[in-house]
């Protein structure tokens, strides 16, 4: 079973395209989230698109997420990949 989605506080929020970003919602991972992802891409690259895709953000967001709030956030993302990449 699916975990629910969560939200996680950034400690650090974060601006782009005139967005600011207080918190995310990492919501669980669905077969669409890894559709147009390109095999052999580097595992910082794939896992940055997923877990953008799967907070439903830019992958600038991920990408400007401060050290603490990235790791937070991503661990949440590989809690909710499920059975989907494994």
């Amino acid at each position: 079973m699916a975990l629910a989605p969560t939200s996680i506080a950034l400690e650090h929020p974060v601006v782009f395209d005139g967005v600011r970003y207080l918190h995310l919602t990492v919501h669980p991972a669905k077969p669409k989230h890894l559709r147009g992802l390109v095999a052999g891409s580097h595992p910082l690259n794939l896992g940055v698109s997923i877990t953008a895709r799967m907070c439903r953000v830019p992958e600038a967001v991920i990408y400007l997420l401060n050290e603490s709030d990235a790791e937070r956030v991503g661990r949440a993302a590989d809690a909710r990949l499920g059975k989907i990449v494994r």
